[in-house]
């Protein structure tokens, strides 16, 4: 049992490994050119829960008058409340948001296409995954692959030591009636 669980522990660990190296290498051969910053302006939508609720939040981008980067950030939980982002830093396709009164710091990719902005909010010593949409909120967010295959490769292996169990058992049952049967001759 000892080394099913260091094998499921090492498969995950392979699994997370290489999805950050793919993702560090996808990174180094990114152009270093400064990303236009026309290229977010515009809404973007992202649903969190919290505490079993959706708290539904909207970011607003847009241009100030010295062509630098305005955000207004949007939650609609119980009723719509702003919140003022104090710093936006956007470059190389990285974004970084700062709300005001240390409510939380934003940093995020966004995607080749433009469509999506993968990060963390991390407030209060806690990080919270973000996606960012453009537009509407797609039906539904499906959890990254590789979590998805080490969940399903778990369950294959646990399964399959499940089978296990199941001929051993069989044998056992198999031998103890062979046993039986022998003492009953004697």
């Amino acid at each position: 049992m000892k080394k099913i669980i260091k094998f499921i522990t090492l498969l995950i660990l392979f699994f997370i490994t290489a999805n950050v190296i793919s993702a560090k290498a996808q990174d180094v051969t990114e152009s270093q050119n400064q990303p236009d910053i026309n290229t977010i302006i515009g809404k973007w939508r992202t649903i969190q829960k919290v505490i079993g609720n959706d708290l539904k939040i909207e970011f607003t981008f847009s241009k100030n008058n010295d062509d630098s980067l305005l955000v207004n950030m949007n939650q609609y939980f119980q009723a719509e409340t702003e919140v003022l982002i104090s710093n936006v830093e956007f470059a190389n396709d990285t974004l970084r948001l700062e709300a005001e009164k240390n409510l939380g710091v934003f940093e995020g990719v966004v995607s080749e296409d433009y469509t999506r902005i993968e990060g963390v909010w991390k407030q209060s010593g806690f990080e919270l995954p973000l996606a960012m949409f453009r537009g509407e909120l797609p039906k539904s967010t499906w959890p990254p692959f590789y979590i998805v295959a080490a969940y399903s490769l778990l369950w294959i292996v646990l399964l399959g030591y499940v089978w296990n169990l199941l001929n051993k058992q069989k044998n056992l049952s198999r031998e103890i009636e062979l046993l039986k049967s022998e003492i009953g001759e004697n």
